[in-house]
């Protein structure tokens, strides 16, 4: 059973290669940690990836720096699903540098006020565009 998935700053994690490793990620409740620093998927491919977050309940760690594209919409995916997974119990969530501004810091935010967001002792969100609203 894979705990750790690491494909950080590997180039070319892009789209495709998230959609490829969906199958294996949605299938996974066992998965601990996942690093994607450096990848350039969007919100497209993240929500190939939303099973994996609404039924992942073994997931702690989420690192998805240094990808400009995720920004607000792949925030709110991510958010979903774990607002839909009772269990979710992330301590980490690292998102620097992914383009997330006001709506996906409020996104995260509303998640941290739920059960579900107990949980998250870091939240990584420097070099992005929250502003002072997204930021309250």
């Amino acid at each position: 059973k894979i705990k750790e998935l690491a494909f950080n700053d590997v180039p070319g994690v892009g789209n495709g290669e998230l959609v490829s490793l969906a199958p294996f990620l949605n299938a996974n409740s066992t998965l601990r940690s996942l690093d994607l620093t450096g990848a350039t998927f969007d919100a497209t491919a993240i929500k190939e990836v939303l099973p994996f977050f609404r039924l992942n309940s073994s997931l702690k760690n989420l690192v998805l720096g240094e990808n400009p594209f995720v920004g607000d919409e792949g925030v709110k995916t991510i958010v979903s699903g774990m607002k839909d997974n009772g269990r979710a119990r992330l301590r980490v969530l690292a998102i620097e540098s992914c383009g997330v501004e006001q709506d996906g810091a409020s996104s995260i935010s509303d998640f941290m006020c739920l059960a579900a967001g107990e949980h998250l002792r870091i939240l990584e969100l420097s070099d992005n565009d929250i502003g002072d609203a997204g930021a309250e």
